[in-house]
C-alpha cells in the first residue's frame, strides 16, 4: 500500500478550509433568519454543525469535501474501514487547533501520518490507488534503521520537526496566559515575564536535547539501533 504525498494533504486541507468558511457564513446568518436571539443557542447553531460536518462526511463517505477533491480518503488504522464519527471529531479538533503544523509528523511516521491522524487512530490513503499517478504515491517509510544510521540530513530534519511541533503545542496555552498588552506593547506583568522566561528556557533546553537525541538516532522517525537484538524504542 502507498500513501498520498504532502501536496495532496495540503490540497485537501485548503479545500476543507474553504468549505468550512462557506458553512460558517451560512450558519452566522441562520439564527437571525430564524429569529433566534439567545446567545447560547446561537453559538450552538454555529459550533455544532462545524464540529459534525467533516466527521460525519468521513464516517459516512470516507472523506471530507477536501479529501474527495484530492482523491484520498480517511480510514481507521485498526479496522481499515471508515473512521468512526467520534474519532473524526477528535481528528478535526486537533487539526483546527494546530492547523498546517499538524502535518509535521508525516516526516517521522511509517505511514506518513499527521498528528491529527496519530491522535485519532486514522490513516489517509488513496480512494483508488491504481488510478493515482505514481508521483503522488509514497511508500511506507523506514523509521527504524538496524545496523546503519540514517543520513545526517534525515536525523536533523526529524529533530527540527519535533522541535517545531513542540513550539506550536506550547504556543497554544501561552497565548491564553499572556495578555495582548504584553504581546503588542511589551507591558508585561511579573507573572507574564516569569512565564515567558520559563518558556524561553524550556524551548532552548528542548532544542539542545532534541538535537542531541536526533543526531545519535534515538528519535522515532530516524531511530537507529546497532543490531536486530537491540531493544525497540
Amino acid at each position: 500500500m502507498t500513501y498520498p504525498v504532502l501536496f495532496l494533504r495540503i490540497k485537501a486541507m485548503f479545500m476543507d478550509s474553504l468549505s468550512l468558511s462557506i458553512l460558517v457564513i451560512f450558519l452566522a446568518f441562520l439564527p437571525g433568519k430564524l429569529g433566534i436571539d439567545a446567545p447560547a443557542l446561537r453559538w450552538l447553531i454555529l459550533i455544532g454543525p462545524l464540529l459534525l460536518f467533516e466527521p460525519m462526511m468521513i464516517w459516512r463517505t470516507g472523506g471530507s469535501v477536501g479529501h474527495h477533491y484530492a482523491g484520498i480518503r480517511v480510514i481507521s488504522e485498526r479496522t481499515g474501514e471508515n473512521l468512526f464519527i467520534l474519532n473524526g471529531v477528535a481528528r478535526l479538533i486537533v487539526k483546527l487547533t494546530l492547523g498546517l503544523p499538524s502535518v509535521i509528523t508525516m516526516v517521522m511516521t511509517k505511514r506518513h501520518r499527521s498528528l491529527h491522524d496519530l491522535l485519532s487512530g486514522s490513516v489517509v490513503v488513496f480512494k483508488d490507488e491504481a488510478r493515482a499517478p505514481q508521483r503522488h504515491k509514497l511508500a511506507p517509510r523506514d523509521i527504524t534503521f538496524v545496523g546503519r544510521k540514517p543520513s545526517v540530513l534525515r536525523r536533523l530534519a526529524v529533530a527540527v520537526a519535533y522541535w517545531l511541533l513542540m513550539l506550536f503545542v506550547i504556543a497554544i496555552p501561552i497565548s491564553l496566559l499572556i495578555s495582548d498588552a504584553c504581546i503588542d506593547a511589551g507591558a508585561c506583568t511579573e507573572r507574564e515575564i516569569t512565564i515567558l522566561d520559563g518558556t524561553g528556557t524550556l524551548t532552548f533546553a528542548a532544542a539542545v536535547l532534541l538535537l542531541a537525541l536526533g543526531m545519535v538516532g534515538k528519535l522515532p522517525g530516524a531511530y537507529w539501533r546497532k543490531s536486530s537484538t537491540s531493544p525497540e524504542a
